[in-house]
């Protein structure tokens, strides 16, 4: 016997995924949006409903159900992009969205665009199952990932504080959404750190400290606001 009895008791396909399978009985048969695109729907029935992002938007990973803003120091102005463009040394962006290099503006205050040599940085992880942690893989997860964020700064992990002030750890969300401040970078600027924190190396380094347990862990974007 293929597929259910009626469609109001099939399973939809997932937002940014579709099927154009009939019958089918397995959510395996459902298809990812492909990266740079994004659908905002459940059960959909062709690939023609994965929408690319708008300039300003990007989207890294496949299946997303929405585009996310191009972070502060970054802009662009294709459609379906998967990753953003960096401002040049020396300017930064202080908004998101941006489609633009002409909206870099000239760090003030200092000439890396870090006067206090801090940032506030947060991560979007997909896939990751906080449920199936105990207290102690959480402890593990927000240490790996506060070793990641002092390796990429180059301070040590101690520098990395979450958002209630605890040493060497982040904060992460049952969503997915972790954030953390980083203290004391010194001989780096905004610039530099947002061409490696946004970059596919990063996101591949974090992805696999962080999927462990038969998790599957993807980066779908990260964020940096100088402090």
């Amino acid at each position: 016997e293929r597929g259910a009895a009626s469609q109001d008791s099939c399973a939809k396909c997932q937002r940014g995924t579709w099927s154009a399978e009939r019958g089918a009985t397995s959510r395996s048969a459902c298809v990812a949006c492909g990266e740079g695109t994004y659908q905002p729907a459940e059960g959909q029935a062709n690939e023609s409903v994965c929408i690319g992002c708008a300039p300003g938007n990007y989207s890294m990973v496949a299946g997303a159900s929405a585009c996310l803003f191009c972070p502060q120091g970054s802009w662009s102005s294709e459609f379906r992009a998967t990753a953003c463009e960096l401002c040049p040394q020396g300017k930064w962006t202080w908004s998101t969205g941006l489609i633009g290099e002409s909206q870099c503006s000239p760090c003030y205050g200092s000439r890396d665009c870090l006067p206090d040599g801090s940032i506030y940085i947060t991560i979007e992880l997909v896939g990751l199952n906080m449920s199936g942690l105990n207290a102690s893989g959480e402890r593990g997860l927000c240490s790996v990932l506060a070793h990641d964020l002092a390796a990429a700064c180059g301070v040590d992990d101690d520098a990395v504080v979450d958002v209630s002030g605890r040493n060497a750890s982040v904060t992460v969300e049952e969503s997915g959404f972790v954030a953390a401040f980083v203290l004391g970078i010194h001989g780096l600027s905004a610039h530099d750190l947002a061409s490696y924190l946004y970059s596919e190396a990063f996101s591949r380094q974090v992805a696999a400290d962080v999927s462990v347990n038969g998790m599957r862990v993807l980066v779908a974007g990260v964020s940096l606001r100088p402090e």
